[in-house]
């Protein structure tokens, strides 16, 4: 109200705008006193966290106090939103003129004659964004804050965890030993006590059997805790036996009447040097690979032009044949 008085005695704006200006004074003040408060309070409570002890008592106030928070944040959000809606609204910013109407003088001018409304309410709105955006960053801690809380006791809790594991791993290698003391403690005949090595025998097969037994449970849960990042696509691939089966076979070469051709290994080998209409069903190709035909006919086509002209030289020296 003081604040009021003073401005009115100032003059310059009207009376409702002062009016609403001293009400946005109230507010944001007000807002940003709470403000002040919940962040010394939880920065505070934080501190504690971060470099004491985690106890039952600070959680229990950071939960407290982050209610607390989360209730100031929506009423400051409302409030926010609230100017922000206001100032899109140019009917009801021009509608907080109530003397110039009242008087007549805004008959005649544009609906969007309000700019001195308009730069005192952004002004008042941009303060209450600010005090926004702080108590999110803040709220943005605590929740940062509970993260690492729980990664921290989580870790606790597989540490007391990985220490039960040990205890019962011993209680193991201890049970087993003793099964063997508690077989041989029996009242019945065992064959070895007239032995003079049998106490020292069963013994020490009870101790190395219990060891043995405490190393490899230790050893199974050590390969337990390690995490391993790699991914399975980097690991070589395992051959199975079924690749064995499902590998592959290579092709018999052909020689020149057809037949396979064993090579040195003792398995056939792929044709790679056919001739072209030779044991093959296109001579430009051989399995899937381009083959450049030969010109060099081969001693299979030598061998056939040769009796073609044998041939051709007995019929024509037959006695039966007139020569013309």
């Amino acid at each position: 109200m003081y604040d009021l008085g003073h401005k009115l005695k100032m003059g310059g704006l009207p009376y409702e705008l002062l009016a609403l200006e001293a009400i946005f004074v109230s507010v944001i003040t007000a807002l940003d006193a709470e403000m002040q408060v919940h962040t010394a309070v939880i920065n505070g409570i934080l501190s504690d966290l971060e470099n004491d002890s985690i106890d039952r008592e600070k959680l229990w106030h950071l939960l407290v106090q982050n209610k607390k928070l989360s209730k100031f944040l929506q009423k400051a959000t409302l409030i926010r939103d609230a100017m922000a809606e206001l100032l899109d609204q140019d009917e009801d910013l021009a509608g907080l003129y109530l003397t110039e109407k009242a008087k007549g003088l805004r008959q005649g001018l544009p609906i969007e004659d309000h700019s001195e409304a308009e730069i005192m309410i952004e002004s008042y709105y941009k303060h209450c964004d600010e005090i926004v955006q702080t108590v999110e960053n803040l709220v943005s801690n605590i929740r940062s804050t509970e993260e690492i809380v729980n990664i921290i006791l989580d870790a606790n809790r597989n540490s007391l965890m990985l220490l039960s594991l040990r205890f019962q791993v011993g209680t193991l290698s201890l049970a087993t030993g003793s099964f063997i003391a508690a077989a041989y403690g029996m009242n019945l005949v065992n064959f070895i006590e007239q032995s003079v090595y049998g106490f020292v025998g069963i013994t020490s097969f009870a101790v190395i059997l219990s060891t043995l037994v405490g190393v490899i449970s230790l050893r199974n849960l050590f390969k337990l805790q390690r995490i391993t990042m790699m991914s399975t696509a980097t690991r070589p691939k395992r051959r199975g036996l079924w690749s064995f089966f499902t590998r592959p076979k290579a092709k018999p070469s052909l020689n020149n009447k057809g037949s396979a051709v064993p090579n040195s290994s003792g398995s056939a080998s792929s044709a790679s040097t056919l001739h072209p209409g030779v044991g093959s069903p296109n001579p430009h190709e051989d399995d899937g690979l381009l083959v450049q035909p030969s010109l060099d006919p081969g001693p299979a086509a030598s061998t056939k032009a040769d009796q073609r002209m044998k041939g051709l030289n007995w019929l024509s020296d037959g006695p039966n044949i007139k020569h013309y």
